[in-house]
């Protein structure tokens, strides 16, 4: 059974992460609703001087190099991809790939 993200569980991982390292931590996390929660948030303040939490901005592809890649790769293959008759291959690669 798939256990569910509850501070419970995160405060004691955040004691062993910052138990084991021997400078300040610093911590990425996305925008689930445990890294919001005030407990968890209560946990970070009294422990600043160990660890530090970093908040990633929601979805922005704009952001992520992959997705940049990706969009132009996609741009490069697909445009004007359409095949001249049934005899012609489907895609035309550029040159490189």
């Amino acid at each position: 059974m798939k256990q569910a993200c509850h501070p419970v569980r995160v405060i004691p991982f955040l004691d062993r992460l910052v138990g084991h390292l021997s400078r300040k931590a610093h911590l990425s996390v996305d925008g689930h609703g445990v890294h919001r929660r005030k407990t968890v948030q209560r946990w970070i303040a009294e422990h600043a001087q160990a660890i530090e939490m970093h908040n990633l901005p929601g979805y922005s592809p704009e952001l992520n190099p992959d997705e940049i890649l990706n969009a132009d790769l996609k741009r490069a293959v697909f445009t004007n991809a359409a095949p001249a008759n049934r005899h012609h291959p489907a895609r035309r690669f550029p040159a490189g790939l």
